[in-house]
Order: structure tokens, then C-alpha cells, then sequence
């Protein structure tokens, strides 16, 4: 994976952490409503792994979102 994409699922990590915790969500509550295991979102958010479209999209139903509002945030591509 190149370095850009990298920058970039970090970024989009840190925001699925602050979406889920601005609503006081835990992991494993995330992961119990959104079908997601709670270590899969947790290596999300840490940067381990990537994430297919699907998951974006469950991820999004637990949290109570549109799919769009977790890729709306700044990529800061440059940092």
C-alpha cells in the first residue's frame, strides 16, 4: 500500500474514533450494533488494516450515520 493510502486510512481511523466516542460508544458496543467484531474495529481505528465497503457500511448503520458522513473528514494529506 502506498504512502498516500496509508495517510489516509489513519485519518479516516481517527475520525471512526471520534464519531464513535463523541457518542460515548464503546468497541464492543459499536461492534454489537453494527455486526462488526469489535477487534477488527479497533485495528481499524489503530491503523492495522484497511476496511472493505461493506464494512463502512455496517459501520455506519451502528453508529446511527449515513455512510458519507465517516469519509467527510480532512484527509490532511500533507502531514
Amino acid at each position: 500500500m502506498d504512502k498516500l493510502s496509508k495517510n489516509r486510512l489513519k485519518h479516516f481511523g481517527l475520525h471512526l474514533a471520534r464519531l464513535r466516542k463523541n457518542q460515548g460508544m464503546s468497541l464492543r458496543n459499536l461492534a454489537l450494533k453494527s455486526g462488526v467484531d469489535h477487534k477488527k474495529i479497533s485495528d481499524i481505528e489503530l491503523n492495522k488494516r484497511g476496511l472493505k465497503l461493506e464494512t463502512l457500511f455496517k459501520l455506519a448503520d451502528g453508529l446511527g450515520l449515513h455512510p458519507g458522513e465517516l469519509l467527510d473528514f480532512d484527509f490532511q494529506e500533507n502531514k
